[in-house]
């Protein structure tokens, strides 16, 4: 935020313009690294995010965006996007076909869905503890 770096992704570099017209709403602003062994709840987002972390937080509901929360605006320089299939959804056909009652040949599949649970159309992990 004090320009000590360059943003080269243009999303990231909507994400700075952003915050810098926010910051011209404030008399004063102090912006201060905190290292993520001092801030355990920023560590701990920082793990969910990642997918990554002992017991891997199964009781938090994660929610994937489907697009950015900002605009990018036209004049920044944009990235190649490469989309590649959605790995989620064979195990949410799966899911709704043994749920219809269907019959699933694949083993692997079967598995893969048993560790999964649809709420609203959305692929939550199954957690030790809970009910689902």
């Amino acid at each position: 935020m004090n320009d000590s770096f360059q943003v080269k992704d243009a999303l990231l570099t909507a994400y700075h313009q952003k915050v810098l017209a926010m910051l011209t709403r404030f008399k004063t602003v102090k912006i201060e690294h905190i290292l993520r062994s001092d801030n355990v709840r920023a560590d701990t987002l920082s793990k969910l995010a990642l997918g990554k972390g002992k017991g891997r937080y199964g009781s938090i509901f994660q929610l994937t965006l489907n697009e950015p929360s900002v605009l990018v605006p036209d004049d920044i320089e944009k990235s190649p996007v490469v989309l590649m299939a959605d790995w989620r959804e064979p195990i949410r056909r799966a899911i709704k076909s043994m749920g219809d009652g269907e019959l699933v040949r694949d083993r692997v599949m079967i598995k893969k869905a048993s560790r999964y649970v649809l709420i609203r159309d959305d692929l939550c992990k199954r957690g030790f503890s809970t009910p689902y």
